[in-house]
């Protein structure tokens, strides 16, 4: 680090004695900030600003503004697809994340990202992390993970769309907090009578020697052939 001196090293006493550090005005406090566009106007790691265009796609793309009906995991797949999608040569992912998230968001959840100092953050998965405590407080996470353990299919429902409902329900979850496996036979316990003896019958009788790849292959069959 450029703070550190070599051993023996010694600074010099008068060294920017005649530039003291100048003191912040108390009528800075009421200047108008920057356009939050031109704060991004930073070169990236190839000498290269940060293209325009790219701002403009995610400001008409997927939006957050911290309502309480809005998902935060939803939000930022869909962001974090968008900024994959459009990441320009030369730019880490990371700090193309980092440089281009603020814009997806409005409202109270813009003014939470410009008060918690995120903008210093140095990788995506501190704002990631921050972002879904903020918005998936425990409590939260705590009802969606009761509603995936609780989990049961519909009268009427179909497999295929209990089973879409399920995955929602996992998607939106930031932690699931259960072993590899654990989801099916969640699912499984959910179902009524007459649909475990159709998935057991496109086992061939029976779940209990199929490994965890082959149910979820199963599944994922009956749903996508939208199975009663």
């Amino acid at each position: 680090m450029a703070n550190l001196k070599h051993q023996g090293e010694t600074t010099n006493p008068n060294q920017n004695r005649g530039n003291p550090p100048q003191e912040k005005k108390f009528g800075a406090f009421f200047e108008p900030k920057f356009d939050r566009l031109a704060n991004y106007q930073e070169e990236v790691d190839d000498g290269q600003p940060t293209p325009p265009h790219l701002i403009s796609l995610i400001v008409n793309g997927s939006i957050f503004q911290g309502l309480e009906n809005e998902d935060p995991t939803t939000h930022l797949t869909s962001f974090l697809n968008m900024a994959i999608a459009c990441k320009p040569q030369g730019m880490p992912q990371d700090r193309c994340n980092r440089v281009l998230f603020p814009f997806s968001l409005r409202g109270q959840a813009s003014y939470w990202y410009e008060s918690s100092g995120l903008r210093r953050a140095t990788n995506f998965e501190d704002v990631r992390r921050r972002f879904l405590t903020k918005y998936y407080p425990p409590n939260k996470v705590d009802q969606l993970r009761m509603a995936i353990h609780q989990f049961r299919q519909f009268d009427g429902e179909s497999i295929s769309t209990a089973w879409e409902r399920f995955q929602e329900l996992l998607n939106k979850c930031p932690n699931l907090l259960m072993e590899e496996g654990a989801e099916l036979h969640l699912f499984y316990q959910g179902l009524n009578a007459e649909s475990q003896g159709i998935v057991n019958a496109s086992a061939g009788g029976s779940l209990v020697d199929k490994s965890l790849r082959e149910v979820r292959e199963l599944m994922q069959r009956i749903a996508s052939n939208g199975c009663k």
